[in-house]
């Protein structure tokens, strides 16, 4: 779906990543990981073409970025930023129709049925349904993210570019909507990226892992290969020790 070669990015003449390969297939979902400041959000911003980058080439269903129409563009991949907050006022719900805008047709300055019911399916997923016309600039910095993320969610692209979308939220809404995100869209042949913190989370959710460190070096593959005690402790840069549930399930806490 979206293929990374041998791509380099480069910010303040700092390296953050390196001669990197990456291909993100249909019905994949990914993570990258790594400490602040290491970089995780530019190399998102370069694979949405949000960013330059110093070298190498990506492409999204076998077409360099750089031939696609914007508006195209939006219709395949859809992005969420880390800092997506409003402007001016808007409610909950025009700021999910604001995601049906690569869906209508050029001449089509209002939105129809199909589009108010996929931003209303996107508030339902967020947890937002009761807040539809609130001014999400009166919410609260959960609720404006899980605003943000309602839009992305009706734009119902083939590939998702998360930056930090759980930020902000208890774990209630991480898990209500991580669970929804990871089986839609692999349900529906798409993918996932996103830029996570949460070691755990990424354990949970993702079956590929792309780790950056500070020497613009990168190590990635499966979720079991990558989750290992040696490389998880130099990614969160201390000692590392896994605990295991009742159920099997395996956690990572700092030594």
């Amino acid at each position: 779906m979206l293929r990374a070669d041998a791509v380099t990015v480069v910010r303040n003449n700092r390296t953050l990543c390196r001669d990197l390969d990456l291909t993100i297939e249909a019905g994949s979902c990914w993570a990258i990981l790594g400490p602040n400041g290491i970089g995780k959000s530019t190399l998102l911003h370069a694979l949405a073409a949000l960013y330059p980058l110093a070298a190498g080439h990506i492409t999204l269903l076998n077409r360099p970025l750089s031939h696609w129409r914007r508006r195209d563009l939006a219709r395949s991949l859809g992005v969420l930023l880390q800092d997506s907050d409003t402007l001016f006022p808007i409610t909950a719900l025009a700021m999910a129709l604001s995601g049906r805008y690569p869906h209508r047709r050029a001449t089509l300055w209002h939105h129809d049925q199909g589009d108010d019911l996929a931003a209303q399916q996107a508030l339902a997923v967020v947890g937002l349904t009761p807040y539809a016309q609130h001014d999400v600039s009166r919410l609260s910095g959960g609720e404006r993210r899980r605003a943000a993320l309602a839009r992305v969610l009706a734009q119902d692209p083939l590939l998702l570019l998360l930056d930090e979308p759980t930020v902000y939220l208890d774990t209630h809404h991480q898990i209500q909507i991580l669970d929804h995100i990871s089986q839609h869209w692999r349900n529906k042949g798409g993918a996932i990226c996103m830029v996570l913190h949460d070691i755990n989370l990424a354990a949970r959710y993702c079956d590929h892992l792309l780790c950056l460190f500070a020497d613009g070096s990168h190590e990635q593959g499966s979720t079991s290969q990558i989750l290992q005690q040696q490389c998880v402790s130099r990614l969160m840069q201390r000692p590392m020790v896994p605990l295991q549930s009742a159920t099997g399930q395996r956690a990572w806490l700092p030594e």
